[in-house]
């Protein structure tokens, strides 16, 4: 198993001691890869692991790109680079995610504000195959703050994503009935079917989450 390699293990299974040693024997190692070229930064941040974030960056000189500061909700480091490439706003990951779809996902309000007062596509899909808004991003991470600011700046509430997925079904599949309350106050359509022919309530009950069921009957 190559440096670059073990390097990889050692951040998808969460391993801090590992990765100090790692980078401690050779600095180089934080700039590796995956084969889609998802930075090992990044991919701390896909694991939610901010002592693995911490002890990365302060193992080794690194300078964040956008998309991990993004992810991080590192806004002065997100300001820095969208002031010297103002076209960077609305570009992808090398996972098919835009800033903003990050920042939705890993719920930092105040990047998701930022993005937003620059002018961010707010309804941009993610160019991959999951073909999702930032809209889904927040309600798939159950953050209604987050939800609230991109309705209040047009998203569309009824948007799919892969197999026809709206925000609805989504938040009917997690059993989140405060995101249902909150996507049905913004005209969510109760009646949308995925490509299965699946409507939100339809995935409440088959997901057993009677509380939230009971949202579309209200509804």
């Amino acid at each position: 198993m190559s440096n670059e390699t073990e390097m990889l293990e050692a951040v998808k299974a969460g391993n801090v001691a590992q990765v100090k040693s790692l980078l401690s024997a050779d600095p180089n190692l934080i700039h590796a890869k995956t084969e889609n070229q998802i930075s090992v930064v990044l991919l701390a941040a896909y694991q939610r692991n901010p002592r693995l974030i911490e002890a990365m960056l302060n193992s080794a000189d690194y300078e964040l790109d956008v998309f991990e500061a993004a992810a991080l909700g590192l806004n002065e480091r997100v300001q820095e680079l969208l002031t010297e490439q103002p076209d960077l706003l609305n570009q992808f990951s090398p996972d098919g995610y835009s800033l903003l779809g990050l920042a939705s996902f890993f719920g930092h309000t105040d990047t998701v504000k930022l993005l937003l007062d620059q002018g961010a596509d707010v309804n941009q899909p993610s160019q991959n195959d999951w073909q999702v808004p930032a809209l889904h991003s927040a309600v798939a991470s159950r953050n209604p703050e987050i939800v609230t600011l991109l309705l209040e700046h047009g998203a569309d509430v009824n948007a799919t994503q892969q197999h026809g997925f709206t925000p609805l079904h989504t938040a009917a599949q997690h059993g989140d009935a405060e995101m249902i309350k909150l996507l049905l106050e913004h005209q969510a359509d109760i009646n949308a079917t995925t490509q299965a022919g699946e409507t939100a309530m339809d995935i409440a009950l088959k997901c057993k989450h009677t509380d939230a069921a009971h949202m579309f009957v209200a509804g």
